[in-house]
């Protein structure tokens, strides 16, 4: 079972207890390896991403420090994902197994590049340069986070997102969508199945993620 929820999204505190606990699963496992946040002061030492593989309470051996905090404390985490389901044009698509187990879910929401920018990229000023220099200043729709379960679904979990891009782009005048990431199996699936996409590789950008654009097709 899937669905796709549009704007003044509700959710009860099951549901959103079991959206974060999949967001922990997730982002711990690979690309991202997310799962305490890194205590290194200095730039030199510090994870790129600002996070670290590490369990909490473990010593790392680059900075000589021991992990403190989880990477994504989940009270914390409900809070983050709630104010995104309240920006502008928000989607929230959730797909379940035959009993009722959350296996993957993704946040959608709609805004200018400029303001994306300064969204995401607060830490990379050049790369909201990049987004001005690159992008009309007009509303895009914004793929803020696709994340699955594989301790219950250990493969095929981008199978219907070609569809979802499709659907996703139903009801709005937005022209594209876009989206950052490192997962190489979301790259390949948009580069081979939806028609339009665009990448650019983390080689030619101010970024160490990739960035995906998507033009909207005709047929939508």
């Amino acid at each position: 079972m899937n669905n796709l929820l549009k704007d003044r999204i509700e959710l009860t505190p099951s549901e959103l207890d079991d959206i974060g606990l999949v967001y922990q699963r997730a982002f711990a496992d690979k690309p991202w390896f997310e799962v305490s946040k890194c205590v290194a002061k200095d730039t030199k030492n510090q994870c790129e991403s600002g996070f670290s593989p590490l369990k909490v309470g473990e010593f790392c051996t680059k900075c000589a420090l021991r992990t403190a905090e989880e990477a994504y404390p989940l009270d914390q985490l409900q809070e983050s994902l709630m104010e995104r389901l309240r920006y502008p044009g928000a989607r929230l698509y959730r797909e379940y197994d035959d009993n009722s187990r959350l296996l993957l879910a993704a946040i959608f929401w709609e805004d200018k590049p400029s303001v994306i920018g300064k969204k995401k990229y607060a830490d990379v000023p050049a790369m909201q340069q990049w987004l001005s220099d690159t992008l009309p200043d007009e509303p895009l729709i914004w793929l803020d986070e696709i994340f699955a379960d594989k301790t219950l679904r250990p493969m095929g979990n981008l199978w219907n997102f070609p569809a979802l891009v499709q659907q996703v782009f139903e009801g709005t005048s937005c022209q594209r969508l876009a989206f950052r990431t490192i997962n190489e199996g979301l790259l390949t699936k948009s580069s081979r199945e939806i028609p339009g996409a665009q990448i650019f590789s983390s080689d030619y950008l101010p970024d160490w993620r990739s960035f995906v654009q998507i033009e909207r097709s005709g047929d939508v």
